[in-house]
């Protein structure tokens, strides 16, 4: 069975008194669904804390081991990391991934429009 008389219904709906919005609902609403929310650390902040953990890792696994000497320590690791920069393929590589940053940096993007800005 099926009812599509709803004619009265509506009628009856429409006939009802409706409250005024608030001022400034809309805008909120907009505001609340339509902003981006702010990140809770700057990228400077994270790169510290990254850099902190790194260096406190690195140096709690030199001191697990015995007899070893932070100059030579040092040394051996910015050699290392000296040697690992200048290879053909480190180099390749740095330069796919500056010319994908270059490329996505000239992409367009559509931004998502934000309320109450």
């Amino acid at each position: 069975m099926m009812y599509d008389h709803d004619d009265d219904l509506d009628r009856a709906l429409r006939a009802l008194p409706l409250e005024p919005l608030p001022d400034g609902l809309r805008a909120s609403i907009m505001a609340a669904v339509a902003a981006v929310p702010e990140p809770i650390l700057t990228r400077v902040e994270t790169f510290g804390v990254g850099l902190i953990l790194a260096l406190g890792t690195w140096l709690a696994l030199l001191s697990a081991g015995s007899g070893w000497s932070v100059g030579k320590t040092v040394a051996n690791v910015a050699s290392a990391f000296g040697h690992a920069l200048v290879t053909p393929a480190a180099l390749e590589w740095l330069g796919v991934g500056i010319a994908c940053a270059l490329c996505l940096s000239l992409v367009s993007l559509p931004r998502r429009a934000t309320a109450g800005r």
